[in-house]
């Protein structure tokens, strides 16, 4: 980002892998996404005018 470098999601939709049983005691999804922990992990390593460009991007 702060080099210019052109950034772009590859596909619209997210992809979703196959899991192997007993293994997502605690999947990292839980703290991440429903957490809120991605919002503020981009919050602590971003610019507001970064995130602003990923945004609309």
């Amino acid at each position: 980002m702060t080099t210019g470098n052109t950034v772009r999601q590859i596909e619209a939709e997210a992809k979703n892998f196959p899991t192997v049983p007993q293994t997502q005691g605690q999947a990292l999804q839980d703290l991440n996404v429903l957490g809120g922990a991605n919002d503020a992990h981009i919050a602590a390593t971003y610019t507001e005018s970064a995130i602003r460009r990923l945004q609309e991007a």
